[in-house]
């Protein structure tokens, strides 16, 4: 993983890897929606990919300071929305939002995408 100075690292409290916290790394049960349980929310450590839990990270962008069901349900809010994702890419992330062309589906969710990672969509 590219290590970008301006971001901090956190270790890994299983395997103990430095690493930046990227939302394509955070997993929530399929259909979560806010006010359910937070229990299935957590982030997967990049080299071990054992669960980190809420109670496993340390705080520090949102994914550094905000809880994982907050950034999570901050998402669900914002990606019906192209100006709601921006702002969540932006202000959330800290990361620039770039504007594609429609591919002509109206129905095509924005997706939270960097040269290094697989899209966010919200897995398992």
């Amino acid at each position: 993983m590219e290590n970008r100075q301006d971001l901090p690292l956190v270790n890994c409290p299983h395997c103990g890897t430095p690493q930046v916290l990227v939302c394509q790394q955070l997993h929530w049960p399929q259909g979560w929606k806010p006010g359910d349980s937070t229990e299935g929310i957590y982030y997967e450590c990049c080299e071990c990919r054992t669960p980190i839990h809420e109670s496993d990270r340390p705080r520090l962008n949102a994914l550094y300071l905000k809880s994982f069901p907050e950034v999570v349900e901050a998402f669900l809010t914002a990606r019906d929305d192209p100006e709601k994702m921006k702002f969540f890419v932006e202000n959330w992330l800290g990361n620039e939002w770039i504007d594609l062309p429609p591919l002509g589906d109206d129905r095509q969710r924005p997706t939270v995408i960097r040269k290094d990672q697989e899209p966010l969509t919200g897995r398992r």
